[in-house]
């Protein structure tokens, strides 16, 4: 005669917490008087070596097993099956392989390895502006149960944390699998540049125990302001385009300067909702040589340099305003405006042959400015200096 042992099988064997796994014995006590959590029955049931949520000797029947529906009967040839909830406990939080055991009240034994998914927390970007989304991905946490003896699934709260401060800034509650994703705003206070942690939390109180609480922890930086100019040198009266990334959204500029000269244009640029600044400036009057050109926006500074050079020494009025700026720029040309501070008169040149006898501006002078509208980018030379010029308005210093 051979006699086996209890053999016990669960499906699915790799679970979170709260999670549902349907248990199958053979080779239990027979006869069909057996039982299973049965009241005040010897049978035991355990995950990890602790009965907290399961089933103790001598106790009352548990609801997490077998659906709430009291005793397992085992039948005449020693099988049995049953629905058991995954108790959310100090162990089962802390995942990893565990041992769930059975003893039936006849003093049979068996045991199944079973996986608990460790929780796992990301964040996508993991480095971004102010008032920026940054996406959230959780997963091994308790899940969703509507199970009899189920416990509900917990709120999990996302809390951004910086420097002193803290903000929560989403909350979840996970699915049937224990996950969760959505979305957050990086608070618009928090500091530029700054390392900050983003942390996931959530409170429990296992059977016969205390409330506790349960984190996860992930790292989110904002990165430093950032300025940089479309040239790198030029005479006093170059126009530049500055551009800027990593301030604060829908913020003004409260200063610009350039070699310490305040240069902001009117009106006063602001950023956009990702915190960019685009802007045109005009060189001022400097020494040659390098200057630091310094963008601050809501107490955030960023910097780069302008090398000044010496103006032109062809100072003497060029070609027509036809050859000299009609010429290079070509069809793209709409037309060519000048105002001269001494007579403070507007002059214009319109290449429009229809307009030829009402232009008033038929030379341009280096060092000159002029506004020259175009109707598509292009990078033109201009008085032996490649310049951008974009689709509408642009102030040239020729």
């Amino acid at each position: 005669i051979t006699i086996t042992g209890a053999s016990l099988t669960a499906t699915p064997n790799a679970v979170v917490p709260n999670q549902t796994v349907n248990l199958q014995g053979t080779g239990w006590t027979d006869g069909g008087a057996a039982t299973i959590n049965a009241a005040s029955d010897a049978s035991v049931i355990s995950l990890g070596g602790a009965t907290t949520g399961l089933r103790a000797t001598g106790t009352a029947a548990v609801a997490a097993i077998n659906a709430g529906n009291g005793s397992i009967t085992i039948d005449n040839g020693g099988n049995w099956s049953a629905p058991v909830v995954i108790p959310m406990t100090n162990g089962s939080m802390g995942g990893g392989t565990q041992t769930l055991e059975v003893t039936d009240n006849g003093g049979r034994t068996g045991s199944v390895e079973i996986t608990i998914a460790s929780r796992s927390l990301s964040i996508t970007p993991a480095a971004s502006g102010l008032g920026t989304t940054v996406s959230v991905e959780g997963s091994g946490y308790p899940a969703a149960n509507s199970s009899t003896g189920a416990a509900t699934a917990p709120t999990v709260t996302m809390t951004y944390y910086y420097g002193s401060s803290s903000k929560n800034v989403a909350t979840f509650t996970p699915d049937g699998n224990g996950a969760f994703a959505g979305t957050f705003t990086v608070p618009l206070d928090a500091g530029i540049p700054s390392d900050n942690l983003v942390k996931s939390s959530f409170s429990y109180t296992p059977s016969g125990g205390s409330a506790t609480t349960v984190t996860n922890t992930v790292s989110h930086s904002i990165p430093t302001a950032s300025l940089t100019a479309s040239l790198s040198s030029g005479p006093a009266g170059t126009v530049v385009t500055l551009t800027g990334t990593g301030f604060k959204a829908f913020s003004t500029v409260s200063s610009l300067t350039i070699g310490g000269v305040d240069s902001r244009p009117a009106p006063v640029p602001a950023t956009d909702g990702d915190g960019e600044l685009s802007t045109e400036v005009m060189v001022p009057q400097l020494a040659t040589g390098s200057h630091a050109i310094s963008v601050t926006i809501a107490s955030t500074t960023a910097s780069s340099n302008f090398s000044v050079t010496a103006a032109s020494t062809d100072t003497g009025v060029q070609s027509g305003v036809a050859d000299a700026i009609g010429a290079p720029v070509g069809d793209n040309l709409v037309r060519v405006f000048n105002f001269n501070n001494a007579t403070k008169a507007w002059t214009f040149y319109d290449p429009d042959p229809d307009l030829a006898d009402a232009n008033t501006l038929s030379n341009v002078a280096a060092g000159s400015v002029y506004w020259i509208k175009v109707t598509a980018d292009a990078d033109v030379t201009l008085n032996g200096t490649l310049r951008s010029l974009y689709a509408g308005w642009n102030l040239v210093s020729y």
